[in-house]
């Protein structure tokens, strides 16, 4: 009867202290940068809206939502969503995570009378500190690819790289 009592209490203990707070809402800084074979660089930062569910400690799935400026030039716009999964460590618990992450997105463009959309997939990892009821997430780089259309867009080699910053409340 002790032991049973003491083995109540410690499953008690132990589930009070486990964190299954799978879900994620936050708001993000974003930034997007093309190089370009010759000719300078285009910039754009903004923000995003993401949101992020973890089937597991392993494993989480994410969307965000960005809005994007030219850095010279404020005309030029680009909204689009960017989804993809997460393959690392520490989703649904407190401390220090990392993971490694693979998706796509679909972005559109606008200058003037412009309008043009781009997918593509990207492939980049992160890093993440989770607290009880908010997260701090850094995208530390993604490598973008799209199928060809920044370059026809642009008319030499171009390398994509996305990153971004966020907070979000855990649940």
């Amino acid at each position: 009867m002790v032991l049973s009592a003491i083995n109540d209490k410690d499953n008690k203990d132990n589930k009070d202290n486990k964190d299954d707070k799978g879900r994620n809402l936050g708001l993000s800084s974003y930034a997007l940068s093309l190089a370009y074979d010759s000719g300078p660089d285009d910039d754009f930062t903004g923000f995003a809206l993401t949101g992020s569910y973890a089937t597991s400690d392993n494993i989480r799935y994410k969307l965000s939502i960005y809005s994007l400026e030219h850095s010279f030039n404020s005309d030029l716009k680009i909204d689009g969503f960017a989804y993809s999964y997460h393959g690392g460590k520490g989703f649904m618990s407190q401390g220090f995570g990392f993971y490694g992450n693979f998706g796509f997105y679909l972005e559109n463009w606008e200058l003037g009378t412009f309008d043009s959309y781009f997918t593509g997939y990207e492939l980049g990892g992160g890093i993440f500190y989770n607290w009880s009821d908010v997260s701090v997430d850094w995208n530390l780089l993604n490598f973008r690819s799209s199928w060809g259309e920044y370059e026809e867009l642009a008319g030499v080699s171009v390398t994509a790289l996305s990153i971004s910053l966020g907070i979000s409340t855990r649940f």
